[in-house]
């Protein structure tokens, strides 16, 4: 729950083969997910399989996950700034 934008990107760049054999599976529990919805507006779908999911529900699955992701970042920042100039 405390991930960063940065920090799943940074995983994703260190897998040298993704596109190439190598693929991303993005594993949620229950309480990220909650926290997915609540923050960036995440469809109810978050918790199924994503072989059960359209392409649509998917690609708005990603993007909120995305947005968490950054919203993550910012909090991260905002805290780190504020610390700093205590």
């Amino acid at each position: 729950k405390d991930t960063t934008y940065r920090d799943y990107a940074q995983g994703a760049y260190r897998m040298r083969g993704i596109g190439r054999g190598q693929k991303i599976e993005l594993l949620v529990t229950a309480e990220v997910a909650l926290l997915v919805r609540k923050t960036a507006g995440a469809p109810d779908v978050l918790l199924k399989e994503t072989t059960q999911l359209e392409r649509s529900q998917l690609q708005q699955l990603i993007v909120s996950v995305l947005a968490w992701l950054a919203l993550n970042n910012i909090d991260y920042e905002v805290r780190k700034h504020r610390l700093l100039c205590m």
